[in-house]
């Protein structure tokens, strides 16, 4: 019984690894994309977006990065950072409600024709960037309207998130 749970143990252990290491490759700037737009069709995005909800604290604690990655938007005529690389993608993990995160709500997208990247609209200083990953945070791990959709399983599986990632946060500030 006991070689079970080590198995166990050995391949969550692994997954997160695994994880974190992709992450680290966005961070490196591993993307191979020159234009946002393309971001979700990157190799390396596809396994962070793969990854799902266990991905988006991660990203979160990203959103503020301000280093200037390669990657053009035609929306905002200039290079985006690693901050709005993660918001694209913890965006297509679940989708972020943009009114509670940006303060900020645009019904029509009219500002970024052709853009699959919805949340591109929202870019914008980098003071706003930082008060939007707080509230994100905020929303990951108190709002509790993120689940009322979830059923069962998947319920089960996103509360552990939470708790796993309360505890990440209690033990940074200690």
């Amino acid at each position: 019984m006991k070689v079970f749970f080590c198995y166990i143990f050995l391949l969550i252990f692994t997954q997160a690894i695994s994880q974190t290491s992709l992450i680290q490759q966005l961070v490196d700037q591993k993307l191979t994309v020159t234009l946002s737009e393309q971001i979700i069709e990157d190799p390396l995005s596809k396994k962070i977006i793969e990854g799902g909800e266990k991905n988006l604290f991660q990203l979160a604690n990203l959103f503020s990065n301000n280093t200037e990655t390669t990657i053009f938007s035609k929306c905002h005529n200039r290079k985006i950072t690693i901050g709005e690389v993660a918001i694209v993608l913890a965006d297509k993990i679940e989708r972020i409600p943009y009114f509670l995160v940006f303060r900020i709500q645009n019904c029509t997208m009219s500002s970024c024709d052709n853009n699959p990247n919805f949340v591109e609209y929202y870019f914008s200083s980098r003071l706003r960037t930082l008060q939007a990953k707080e509230r994100y945070i905020n929303w990951l791990l108190f709002d509790k309207s993120r689940w009322k959709d979830k059923k069962g399983k998947e319920r089960k599986q996103s509360k552990e998130f939470v708790k796993q990632w309360r505890k990440e946060l209690n033990n940074s500030h200690s």
